[in-house]
């Protein structure tokens, strides 16, 4: 291990350690970490989802993982649903960074990926992250509403990504699409219309502001592009990546309600998951959380409201917790 790896380590602490001497420890290892930043961002290795990770050491990704929640955990329960239904995933993955998604994916010999990343620091670790997975495609590209040779500025060559499919048949059939790009998620939406309306992959986005003065409008389109291409159900979790419930695509209203919690609290931004079987999915999401709450009172509370929300959306029951 690096001396730089155990440092980072060091910075780590268990979400639920509250005593005094690991949490001074983690706090002067941090200090060390931001004197290093200082002067410059050398490579780290840490371990994420399993695997070990090459990453720039300013990375906030294992910090992340170690904060109270569910941060980024949906993922491998997204994948592991996938696979369930469909045999293997076939995934697009827009925004790959470092390959941390297909890490939590526990990527197996029957997947594949189009892993998509346009900044070329990230792009060079997602190279050698993936070193081994004959499966898994990398390419340096940005994603978009349109296609162009280069956008202005950033010399970047942007494609839609029904374009990449286009490019690249083995990804017709996707399964699994993944956005995120820091602002850029809808107009990527709006790229691949084409593959969402034919082959119905789930879909996780992320849906936050970005100082964008249009956000109400993308959104409200997004989910209109959802519902046209047969999407029924989409579930909302907050950036800790507790779930706050579903949505209905076609209902403009209660999407308002959640994006004006979301704007006046400025507490938290959403992920979005949309998929043509939430039935399944949202009930064996609602028994994940309810295994989660500790105290027996909280949890029959909690057991009520799911058994609401689910009846409300016509897919049954939902089963006690363990």
């Amino acid at each position: 291990m690096s001396i730089l790896s155990f440092i980072y380590r060091k910075c780590l602490l268990p979400a639920d350690n509250r005593r005094l001497l690991p949490k001074l420890r983690a706090k002067i290892f941090r200090l060390i970490r931001r004197l290093v930043l200082r002067f410059s961002d050398p490579p780290c290795r840490m371990e994420i989802w399993g695997r070990q990770l090459w990453m720039p050491f300013s990375h906030e990704r294992p910090l992340n993982l170690c904060t109270p929640g569910y941060y980024d955990q949906l993922m491998g329960r997204v994948a592991g649903f996938v696979r369930l239904r469909k045999g293997r995933i076939c995934g697009i993955d827009v925004g790959a960074n470092i390959g941390d998604t297909i890490a939590a994916c526990q990527v197996r010999n029957e997947d594949q990926f189009l892993a998509i990343e346009p900044n070329p620091v990230f792009f060079k670790y997602l190279n050698r992250n993936l070193v081994g997975f004959p499966k898994v495609r990398q390419l340096k590209v940005g994603c978009a509403a349109s296609d162009s040779s280069l956008r202005e500025g950033s010399g970047m060559e942007i494609r839609r990504v029904d374009t990449l499919v286009e490019q690249f048949p083995e990804f017709r059939d996707c399964n699994f699409l993944k956005i995120d790009t820091d602002g850029y998620d809808f107009e990527v939406l709006r790229g691949a219309r084409g593959l969402i309306a034919r082959s119905q992959p789930v879909v996780l986005f992320e849906c936050q502001m970005w100082n964008n003065a249009d956000y109400i409008k993308d959104v409200l389109e997004t989910f209109q592009l959802f519902a046209a291409a047969g999407y029924s159900h989409a579930l909302v979790y907050d950036n800790l990546g507790y779930l706050c419930g579903p949505l209905d695509p076609k209902n403009p209203k209660g999407i308002a309600q959640a994006l004006f919690y979301e704007l006046s609290s400025a507490r938290c931004y959403f992920d979005v998951l949309v998929m043509p079987e939430a039935g399944a999915f949202m009930q064996q999401e609602f028994e994940f959380y309810l295994n989660g709450i500790r105290d027996p009172r909280w949890r029959a509370a909690a057991e009520q409201a799911a058994r609401m929300v689910v009846a409300d959306c016509g897919l049954g029951g939902v089963r006690q917790a363990s």
